[in-house]
């Protein structure tokens, strides 16, 4: 998540929708039409001016639109509510619903309190309404509200969550995925590893990894060419094509008893290669996490400090090590079921023995 984005939800959270939001007053300020009014903090936000204040409060800025995106409101007094631009008619903003009338509308930002006068609504427009506008008017007005009451204080429902409350995690779904739960990414926030590994692999999920690649488009200076092997290094040659990790998976494919290797991310993820080891999946991004974060500390080391293992079979044990390291993560059930997968490979790493045969199975795929 941004930081800009962890602003919001944390300032709205607190804010608007908490349970005494109905008694949260702040100081009157000034909207555009030039008259004070009294609102919640979270409302203010959204009409006060940034001008001359905290990097916070122009952070807040910048991402306050987001807000709008799942809050629906209930217009009661209509001082904070965008006759417009807001959602409180329906499940669209009216300018969506009623495009031709916004368009003509003399104050297209008006709150709903301004078009609210002596006891009906009034709208001015531009010019004067043709018989299939005066029908979009007729079909509008219908859809308002009967009354609006001054002293009222308007209310706001949070869409994105069935409770309709507020929640970081609502947000954070719809602006990621459009609300749409992602299996894979899923698998990967639920994996029993600590929150760094986690956040390296939602990196290797997007293709956000700072490889050589990624930082050569970025305007780094260096070479992106692999140190190891000279090829260009991406996520995929780092922590699957590589010699280095080449040799891994076959030791992994070995030990496992499996016939092929992965040769990318989403081999390693595809369902084929899953059942090929005879894993549950969430063992098998267990096992990749250990494996993966190994290889990545290794070749940064030799990127960057210039240490190079005398082995490969150094990064195997590391890789396990890591494993072993967050094994309590685990269930007590499933604790068991990966010591005996890490037992495999520590069995596989003690009984290695190289070969003509087991160096071209690394070289060549």
């Amino acid at each position: 998540m941004s930081p800009r984005l962890s602003l919001i939800v944390s300032f709205f959270s607190l804010s608007c929708f908490s349970p005494k939001h109905s008694k949260m007053r702040v100081e009157a300020v000034r909207d555009d039409s030039g008259a004070g009014t009294d609102a919640s903090p979270a409302l203010v936000s959204l009409s006060s001016k940034n001008r001359g204040t905290s990097q916070f409060w122009r952070s807040l800025h910048k991402v306050k639109h987001l807000f709008k995106w799942g809050a629906i409101y209930k217009a009661k007094g209509g001082r904070n509510v965008g006759f417009w631009d807001d959602v409180w008619i329906g499940t669209t903003p009216l300018r969506i619903q009623f495009p031709h009338l916004h368009k003509m509308s003399s104050f297209p930002l008006a709150r709903a309190s301004e078009y609210w006068k002596d006891g009906d609504w009034s709208i001015d427009f531009r010019r004067s309404l043709t018989i299939s506008e005066r029908a979009s008017w007729e079909e509008l007005e219908k859809s308002l509200p009967t009354s609006l009451v001054d002293d009222e204080c308007d209310e706001v429902v949070w869409a994105l969550d069935r409770t309709k409350v507020f929640s970081t995690k609502s947000l954070y779904s719809f602006l990621s995925n459009r609300g749409v739960c992602v299996k894979e990414s899923d698998n990967i926030w639920k994996t029993k590893v600590p929150l760094k590994i986690k956040f390296f692999l939602w990196q290797i999920e997007n293709d956000r990894l700072p490889t050589a690649s990624a930082l050569k488009k970025r305007g780094w200076q260096g070479s992106h060419l692999c140190c190891l092997c000279g090829r260009k290094e991406d996520v995929n040659h780092v922590l699957f094509r590589c010699s280095m990790a080449r040799f891994i998976w076959c030791g992994v494919r070995e030990a496992l008893a499996g016939k092929n290797i992965p040769t990318s991310w989403e081999d390693w993820r595809g369902l084929q290669l899953v059942n090929e080891f005879k894993l549950p999946k969430c063992f098998t991004m267990f096992l990749f996490s250990g494996l993966a974060w190994a290889l990545w500390k290794t070749h940064n080391k030799m990127a960057i400090e210039h240490i190079y293992p005398t082995q490969a079979m150094q990064v195997l044990h590391l890789g396990v090590s890591f494993m072993q390291k967050w094994r309590p993560l685990l269930k007590a059930s499933d604790q068991e079921k990966m010591k005996e997968v890490v037992d495999r490979l520590k069995h596989w790493a003690m009984n290695f023995c190289p070969s003509v045969a087991c160096v071209s199975d690394i070289e060549e795929i």
